[in-house]
């Protein structure tokens, strides 16, 4: 009943829109929680919430995030979800992953801690990689003869494009995409008007 509230209170308190046209957004959705935690938190975070559910005592972060999670993965099935209406709930779960790593690690004995241990050095490498990936993911372009492999170059391309634009003497550009617009608009190139010439589409 409480995560029957608790989800209500999400879709009220939020204003949180359920129509259109139906169509599954699941995999997308568990894409994004996957790169929100990283691939071996997920798991654990799953994990936690799982093994809460079936054997710990249920506080208010639980239901917080249980509620916020289950409603989400609800509501992919059939419509897009918006990642930041679900994200600043279910991540209070970190606190629910801490303090079962902490109980599991503690209720043994220091010669059967060593796997558990491991798994938090493992995990906890994985997530400065991904870190250093994040941060160091620009000089990675140089490595690549097909910049257009790089997961980032969607975000590059219209800054690419700008600085072209601004050396053959153009300051305005008509793309097909509207997002692809508004970057291009961010970066200092407007949209061409009927009377700019010439007028260049994508």
């Amino acid at each position: 009943m409480s995560i029957l509230l608790s989800a209500i209170s999400l879709l009220y308190f939020n204003g949180l829109d359920i129509g259109g046209t139906p169509r599954g957004e699941f995999l997308e959705l568990f894409g994004l929680y996957i790169a929100l935690f990283s691939p071996l938190v997920f798991i654990y975070f799953f994990y936690a919430l799982y093994r809460i559910w079936l054997r710990e005592k249920k506080d208010i972060l639980w239901h917080i995030a249980f509620a916020a999670f289950s409603l989400s993965i609800l509501l992919s099935l059939r419509q897009q979800v918006k990642m930041t209406d679900f994200a600043p709930y279910v991540i209070v779960a970190v606190v629910l992953m801490l303090v079962i790593y902490h109980r599991t690690l503690h209720v043994r004995l220091p010669q059967f801690q060593l796997w558990y241990k491991r798994g938090f050095y493992v995990v906890f490498s994985s997530l400065v990689i991904s870190s250093l990936i994040i941060l160091f993911h620009k000089q990675f372009f140089y490595f690549l003869e097909d910049k257009t492999k790089h997961f980032a170059y969607a975000f590059y391309e219209p800054y690419w494009q700008s600085m072209e634009l601004r050396e053959i003497g153009q300051d305005c550009y008509t793309s097909k995409d509207f997002k692809v617009q508004y970057q291009l608009q961010y970066h200092g190139i407007r949209e061409c008007k009927e009377s700019d010439v010439p007028k260049i589409h994508k």
